[in-house]
């Protein structure tokens, strides 16, 4: 935000007021469903547009759906809302799960052997898309399952955010060592940053960091939820605080890539040899 343009400002503004409208909301009434829709839109594009970086060498800067985006999205959104509609510990329940199982298990393996032909060529990132569809599904079922035969399992929401969380852990030690790789073209502007900045992007400093900020948190919620020590962690802790905090950082993360900070970036020195800005100096659209 420090280096953004005033228009990127006033929408990143805009954006905590309107977090502030849904949180208002939710506490006047029960909005839990549309927050879990919220979040799963959130986390598959954010997984898409992983897939994308991936795919293009950390330089991804095109659009994060493509049809092929929309069609994972639409799929994923349509089971989360299937799930919720079925009644709770119902036969047509688990034969929903166990038919939506099978079939992704079919598309699954269609897409490991790449039949049909034409299509896996045309689509190249069905292959991905449907076996991580699968194990949605499957993770999805499995939890419900346990549940149904009286063992304690975590809900697929509680699931999905923790891989969204340990996700992007993995993608942003993958983007370092991308960036440690190539021509260095930005020395000027790293020698700029804060030395704390300087530390946490680079990969020792970053895991010391995650462990240090995980050891923290779980300190906290295990004195929270299991010891009581304090009323006032629950405004941290507590499920129904938590949907705020995860609404808020859904919401900022709708903020666009601006021409400006591209132009910017150039400005500044940040292009390496090939023309491209370094990922990890200018803001992504998928973050």
């Amino acid at each position: 935000m420090r280096r953004a343009d005033l228009k990127s400002q006033l929408l990143f503004g805009w954006l905590l007021l309107l977090t502030l409208l849904i949180a208002f909301g939710h506490s006047q009434v029960k909005i839990t469903t549309l927050i879990y829709l919220y979040f799963v839109f959130h986390a598959f594009r954010d997984e898409i547009y992983i897939y994308q970086e991936r795919r293009s060498g950390f330089r991804f800067r095109g659009r994060v759906f493509d049809a092929g985006g929309y069609a994972v999205f639409i799929g994923a959104f349509a089971l989360a809302f299937l799930n919720f509609l079925a009644p709770r510990n119902s036969s047509l329940q688990s034969e929903m799960h166990y038919v939506l199982t099978a079939a992704a298990g079919i598309l699954a393996a269609l897409a490991v052997v790449r039949r049909p032909q034409r299509l896996f060529a045309n689509r190249p990132g069905l292959r991905y898309a449907l076996p991580a569809v699968f194990l949605a599904v499957a993770a999805m079922t499995g939890m419900e399952v346990l549940r149904w035969h009286g063992w304690n399992a975590p809900l697929f929401f509680s699931f999905l955010v923790i891989f969204h969380y340990f996700s992007w852990y993995v993608f942003s030690l993958e983007k370092m060592a991308a960036r440690s790789k190539t021509p260095q073209g930005s020395t000027e502007v790293a020698g700029s940053r804060m030395q704390w900045m300087q530390w946490m992007g680079r990969r020792p400093g970053f895991i010391k960091a995650i462990i240090a900020m995980n050891l923290l948190s779980f300190a906290a919620a295990w004195s929270y939820h299991v010891l009581h020590a304090s009323t006032k962690l629950a405004y941290i802790f507590d499920v129904k605080y938590f949907l705020y905090f995860l609404v808020l950082h859904v919401t900022t993360s709708f903020v666009p890539r601006s021409s400006t900070r591209i132009s910017e970036a150039r400005n500044r020195g940040e292009w390496d040899r090939t023309g491209a800005v370094d990922p990890m100096t200018v803001e992504s659209s998928g973050s």
